[in-house]
């Protein structure tokens, strides 16, 4: 079951409050360009699965598994830096 948008803007919302967001930024840097593309597309643009497929050329299923593959890279990411900065996090992959 995936996270709600209002689930998400809560999460952002508590981040936000520990400023992440140079950090969120190195992290999506941090990203091989085909996750960093569609992570993008999905998470900043709103694009759906099907239409980053068309988009990029790939498969609906291509699709869900590279933005599943960079959220849980931008998770490893923070999570590394917030337990080295002695916050606790608890950050869901949708």
């Amino acid at each position: 079951m995936g996270l709600r948008r209002r689930d998400i803007s809560c999460q952002t919302r508590t981040l936000a409050a520990q400023e992440p967001i140079p950090q969120l930024s190195s992290a999506i840097g941090e990203l091989p360009a085909d996750y960093r593309t569609v992570v993008l597309l999905r998470d900043v643009e709103g694009l759906s699965h099907q239409e980053i497929a068309e988009t990029l050329g790939l498969t609906v299923f291509n699709a869900k598994a590279r933005v599943h593959r960079a959220r849980l890279f931008l998770r490893k990411r923070l999570e590394a830096h917030f337990s080295t900065a002695g916050v606790e996090t608890t950050v869901s992959v949708a």
